[in-house]
């Protein structure tokens, strides 16, 4: 099949990378002239007397063609749910960025009103899209569609080339969680590449060509003080590379249990408005440490006063299976004395391990019916990454939860059972 299109546009590599995850041979016929501001480019021939334009329609129509990977959903409910995050990543979050992002490359001048217009929307967009991150690997389902495909081609410029998105993702533990997965696949890394840049470089490539020469007539007359300022420079950058203080425990321990606290208002909430007893999902500040991970659980189960203005704690009644990665993956699961009829917390761990073929990694001096420990070593080297651990286990533990009838198959017709955008509370 042949792409006539921009090659380096980000419309026409998010089509390469889903040609690249179900294997498909396509090649790019370059174009380069204006064409497609009148609808006629990308177009993709598929060699069967046919064509298809448009980016999305293209993207679409190669991520059916191998229903085997499943890049538009396993089913047709996460078919639907694929287009839809498609639908919202065009027309809500692209629209924005764009208006943001193209008078930095100099395609259009910058209007300050719209630009902190879009700037807004796109931080209430990452909000959606962390919030649906809560408890979930990928967009749709348990695996890659092509909704995190083209959600993450649209950030991609954004968020590794100007870094303009940095302020506001600082708090977005699960959309960056997210984005670091999916930009580290092989299909999605091989055909967006990261190019250091700063804000300004386009600017200065159009308009600081003066600037740059009018230091070159200075710089004879004032040598002796460059000089000076060379030699006395290495001082203070000795003082910002200082290495920062490593945290101290408790102010370790305040993250973890603040974190904690928070989601395990948001587990209660969840659980009350779907009926799911039991619940898998990660938390970042314990960062693979198992003792920390303890106390984010213990936090997460604490009682909660409804009087106090930022609730905490509360999901003590739910069953959960939780993960931190760092170093090391740390899990620990616990299932109350109400539901250990159902299941009990060491079961649960046994058999989500010796899925994933990690049985020695159980702790089985500190695991019990109530709760169950897990410690899984990790190497670089070796290529054991934590965050691939996290996510199989993930996938695992709510395996073991469907085989047992304890949380909903993806053919569960109930509405109830599927969470939104908003069904999560503020992080």
């Amino acid at each position: 099949m042949k792409l006539f299109a921009r090659p380096n546009n980000h419309r026409t590599q998010r089509i390469l990378v889903v040609a690249k995850v179900n294997e498909l041979d396509v090649k790019v016929q370059c174009e380069d002239s204006n064409s497609d501001m009148y609808g006629k480019i990308p177009v993709l021939d598929t060699g069967k007397s046919g064509c298809i334009f448009a980016s999305n329609a293209i993207g679409r129509y190669l991520a059916r063609m191998r229903p085997d990977i499943g890049l538009y959903g396993q089913n047709f409910i996460e078919s639907g749910e694929v287009d839809s995050w498609v639908e919202y990543s065009s027309w809500e979050l692209e629209v924005p960025l764009c208006t943001w992002t193209f008078p930095m490359e100099g395609i259009f001048p910058e209007v300050t009103q719209a630009t902190t217009q879009a700037q807004l929307d796109v931080e209430a967009c990452l909000s959606v899209l962390n919030k649906h991150l809560t408890h979930r690997t990928f967009m749709v389902g348990e695996n890659l569609t092509f909704a995190d495909i083209h959600i993450a081609s649209v950030l991609f410029k954004a968020w590794d080339v100007h870094h303009c998105l940095e302020p506001l993702t600082k708090d977005l533990m699960h959309l960056k969680r997210w984005y670091k997965l999916i930009s580290k696949t092989p299909a999605f890394s091989s055909v967006f590449v990261s190019k250091p840049a700063s804000k300004q470089d386009n600017r200065e490539k159009k308009g600081d060509n003066k600037q740059q020469q009018q230091p070159k007539k200075e710089q004879p007359k004032q040598q002796p003080k460059k000089e000076q300022q060379k030699k006395e420079q290495p001082k203070k950058d000795d003082k910002k590379d200082e290495p920062k203080p490593a945290p101290s425990r408790a102010d370790i321990i305040k993250k973890v249990v603040k974190e904690g606290g928070k989601r395990g208002v948001e587990i209660e909430g969840v659980s009350d408005m779907g009926g799911l007893n039991f619940f898998c999902t990660a938390v970042e500040q314990p960062k693979g440490d198992l003792e920390f991970t303890e106390m984010s659980v213990d936090a997460m189960n604490a009682d909660s006063d409804p009087t106090e203005e930022e609730r905490r704690g509360g999901s003590k009644n739910v069953g959960k299976m939780i993960f931190s990665d760092g170093e090391d993956l740390a899990i620990v699961c616990y299932v109350p004395e109400a539901l250990q009829s159902k299941t009990t917390a060491d079961v649960w761990m046994q058999n989500m391990l010796k899925t994933m073929g990690e049985s020695s990694g159980y702790v089985a001096a500190k695991s019990n019916k109530t709760t169950a420990f897990a410690l899984l070593k990790c190497d670089k080297e070796k290529g054991r990454f934590s965050i691939k651990l996290k996510d199989t286990g993930i996938g695992a533990a709510n395996a073991y939860l469907r085989e047992h009838g304890l949380f909903p198959d993806d053919d569960d017709d109930e509405d109830d059972m599927c969470f939104g955008d908003d069904d999560f509370p503020s992080m």
